[in-house]
């Protein structure tokens, strides 16, 4: 797995190798979750959810975490084994990481996303027991490489799908996400690590923007769905953004000018002043064509600063 993630990057030679992507669902499996197997599909999805009704069910979970048994899991040593040595061979060259689902989304696959969406009104309390859960099974996920120091000066993720502005209003992303995920970027950034944060959804309508650099994270990675030039106006100066070239429509389906277009629409909108990481607005699928790859990552490293902030794109 590590010299698969290694020759890749030598090739492409993208930043960031993000080991584990793809592999959600398996801490998660870990613990008792059936993992659902489809022909051409990647990954594998969460099916169906445990479900998670009561305490007592909790309590299990709790028993089955602390008794070892996400330790214990071969997949689950594999992919922490793999991003240590990743780090140890390439890890002063480029950007680490190891991914993992938000405390919302393994929420809702504990107690299911429609239980989730009920509990929400009927039974709060509850959800966030649940919530305070997915945060140490969060920890627990990281634990051997966070303390161990493997992602000191690396990055740790937290994509959080289930919590997008579809889903829930800017109230309750206020009171069920945001302090869990300002808890997790407190911890991890006391260990010294990076926090990449994406929530996927049409942001530009919605009036929680101020909430995100109150998380904590490094870095708000931002959806296809909406204009970066939006993400850049609200979030100028307090966090970091990073996206948003389409990753189905340009990146799979386009053509290497298709990608050098809406790359160069991407950085006139986000790169001036800094504070802007170009890249596709979530994970590309496997199908990708190289050259469509390779164009976006040359249009990222060949793009200029002057000293006063403004950008000179490549040719």
């Amino acid at each position: 797995m590590a010299d698969t993630y290694i020759s890749i990057n030598e090739k492409v030679k993208a930043d960031i190798i993000f080991c584990g992507s793809g592999m959600n669902n398996f801490p998660v499996a870990a613990l008792g979750g059936r993992l659902k197997y489809m022909k051409g599909a990647n990954p594998p999805d969460i099916g169906p959810p445990f479900i998670v009704s009561n305490e007592e069910d909790l309590n299990q979970l709790y028993d089955k975490m602390e008794n070892g048994a996400m330790d214990e899991d071969p997949i689950v040593q594999k992919i922490r084994e793999a991003t240590k040595m990743v780090v140890e061979r390439v890890g002063d060259e480029v950007l680490v990481c190891m991914t993992a689902f938000g405390p919302f989304t393994y929420t809702g696959q504990f107690i299911g996303i429609e239980n989730l969406m009920l509990n929400l009104a009927e039974n709060p309390d509850f959800v966030h027991k649940v919530l305070k859960f997915s945060n140490k099974f969060h920890m627990k996920y990281y634990e051997p490489l966070i303390e161990d120091g493997v992602l000191k000066d690396q990055m740790v993720v937290i994509t959080d799908p289930m919590s997008a502005p579809g889903l829930i209003s800017r109230k309750s992303w206020e009171e069920y996400v945001l302090p869990y995920h300002k808890e997790l970027c407190d911890y991890y950034s006391s260990k010294g690590s990076y926090i990449w944060l994406h929530v996927c959804g049409d942001w530009r309508q919605e009036d929680r923007w101020e909430l995100i650099p109150k998380t904590g994270a490094s870095i708000f990675f931002c959806d296809p769905k909406f204009d970066i030039g939006f993400a850049k106006e609200k979030l100028n100066g307090k966090i970091c953004i990073g996206g948003n070239v389409d990753q189905v429509n340009v990146l799979n389906l386009g053509k290497p000018e298709d990608v050098k277009k809406s790359a160069i629409e991407c950085l006139k909108a986000a790169a001036p002043g800094g504070g802007y990481m170009l890249s596709a607005g979530c994970d590309i699928p496997p199908t990708v064509p190289y050259d469509n790859v390779k164009m976006l990552i040359d249009m990222g490293r060949k793009t200029k600063y002057t000293d006063d902030g403004d950008i000179i794109l490549p040719d």
